[in-house]
């Protein structure tokens, strides 16, 4: 009798990983699915651009990325706690074929197991995609379509897994900061961190990206005003403060990219940082009043292109009344405003 209920309880434990009970299996696979949906409404401009390398090598031809949410579904993709081993014996988190997708859910191999690859964002999007395309019959050993397809939706699939013009801006910063130690004269440092504004404001066209140029926008403004030393300063605190941003406004990017959804809590610690730079620059430079309200009116452009202005009814409504302050007599007024403006973002209180 006991063999019987042994048997019984095995056979039962091992239909449950078949199906996705057990271990967090029903959890790993709509997660799968709901990501996998996700990667088929956003990434099919990637897509178009590799199709005709890939139709070109692979048997099983695929038209369009949303053709691969055929196989998003509970009857195609089945957990396991057990290991799973790919045809060269190697263990793998996953087995993907024509007869379904495999997903190791199992406590042993945790860097395999995918509750643990789920909480990586970036890196499950990837080998979502290298599932998915596999369950159509698409050879992706080496990532060699996935990749690709990310690459040219401007997110790069290496190392950080950050967006493609983050690091491109991170590079600008960095030989900016580096070379201007060995320059000979302030014009020659103020030329290059010039260039690299310059990059910057080229790479805001992507995503999110135009949100580092708000900060360098304003002393750009104020260029003619200030002593070298002063404007050099200046230049130097706006790559800095640049150079923070960038993790802030990359998973900003990332995030809206997959859930289609501005992450609110990101973006107030964004609007901190700008708000409290936009203060110390009315403290310390002589921002006309001209360059004042073509800064204010940069700020409500970014909340209309965002199109969040109803999420941040409070800040906005401080936004207001800094407009109608004149900055030759209320400049004091003005930047106490501002720092309570930082003190609303930074407690995540934008709204009424």
């Amino acid at each position: 009798m006991l063999k019987v209920f042994l048997f019984i309880l095995m056979l039962s434990l091992n239909l449950f990983a078949g199906t996705g009970a057990g271990n967090g299996g029903d959890f790993v696979r709509m997660e799968f699915i709901r990501i996998g949906n996700s990667i088929c409404e956003t990434f099919e401009s990637g897509f178009q651009k590799i199709k005709p390398q890939l139709n070109k090598g692979e048997d099983y031809k695929l038209n369009k990325l949303s053709d691969l949410k055929n196989y998003l579904n509970i009857n195609f993709i089945s957990t396991s706690v057990d290991p799973l081993f790919d045809n060269r014996g190697n263990l793998v988190n996953a087995l993907g074929s024509r007869e379904g997708i495999i997903l190791y859910v199992g406590d042993f191999y945790k860097e395999l197991s995918w509750s643990s690859i789920l909480r990586n964002r970036r890196y499950s999007v990837k080998l979502v995609l290298h599932e998915m395309l596999r369950g159509h019959g698409v050879n992706d050993d080496d990532y060699k379509y996935s990749d690709p397809i990310l690459e040219k939706q401007d997110l790069t699939t290496k190392g950080s897994f950050k967006m493609k013009w983050s690091g491109l801006v991170e590079q600008s910063i960095k030989v900016a900061l580096q070379n201007s130690l060995r320059v000979k004269s302030l014009d020659e440092e103020i030329d290059l961190f010039h260039i690299a504004l310059d990059q910057i404001q080229d790479s805001t066209v992507i995503n999110f990206a135009f949100l580092l140029n708000l900060p360098p926008s304003l002393s750009r403004d104020i260029d003619q005003t200030e002593e070298k030393k002063s404007y050099l300063s200046l230049l130097r605190n706006d790559l800095r403060l640049v150079s923070r941003l960038i993790p802030l406004v990359d998973s900003l990017a990332f995030k809206f990219l997959l859930y289609g959804e501005i992450d609110e809590n990101l973006f107030n610690q964004y609007l901190f940082q700008v708000t409290r730079d936009f203060a110390a620059k009315l403290s310390f430079y002589n921002v006309l009043k001209e360059s004042y309200m073509n800064h204010i009116n940069r700020i409500e452009d970014i909340f209309s292109s965002l199109n969040i202005q109803e999420s941040c009814t409070h800040y906005l409504y401080k936004l207001e009344n800094l407009k109608k302050m004149d900055i030759e007599t209320e400049r004091s007024d003005a930047r106490q405003e501002l720092n309570l403006m930082g003190i609303i973002a930074q407690s995540n209180n934008c709204a009424l």
